[in-house]
């Protein structure tokens, strides 16, 4: 597994110690002038490595894929959304690994597997996609799901 540490590349320290890897869930920086719902439950931008590339130390590189908040969508946060939900997506991205902020500890819940599983209060998930280019008439969101308290 392809792996790179912070400590290489980053001088901040409130990630120094931190390495990421592929399949690793990240906060991205964001400012608050990007951010278009400061008010969101979930703060800043949430991304998923699929890919780390470098050709030195200070040029290192990751393709993520976007996991969006509701508010980030057309039609917004609707009554099912769970307070610390997100929406994983088909936009990738390939982005500096500097914009990385630190780690996040993100689930994919899938309701049919376990109907009794209950999450800690601050823990985020997603159950749901985003398909950026439906085709036809086919909804941008995956399958329905369960209303969250």
């Amino acid at each position: 597994m392809q792996a790179f540490s912070l400590l290489d590349v980053k001088s901040d320290p409130s990630v120094m110690n931190e390495t990421f890897a592929v399949n690793d869930t990240v906060f991205i920086k964001s400012s608050e002038d990007e951010d278009p719902d400061p008010n969101a439950p979930i703060k800043g931008w949430v991304a998923r490595v699929l890919e780390v590339r470098a050709g030195d130390e200070q040029h290192v590189y990751l393709r993520i894929y976007w996991l969006y908040r509701p508010e980030d969508l057309p039609g917004g946060r609707r009554d099912y959304h769970g307070r610390n939900e997100l929406i994983a997506s088909n936009d990738m991205q390939i982005i500096d690994a500097m914009t990385v902020n630190a780690k996040a500890n993100v689930r994919h819940w899938v309701e049919l597997e376990d109907k009794s599983e209950v999450f800690p209060g601050d823990q985020l998930f997603w159950r749901q996609t985003y398909n950026l280019r439906p085709k036809g008439r086919e909804s941008p969101l995956s399958v329905s799901v369960t209303r969250q308290c």
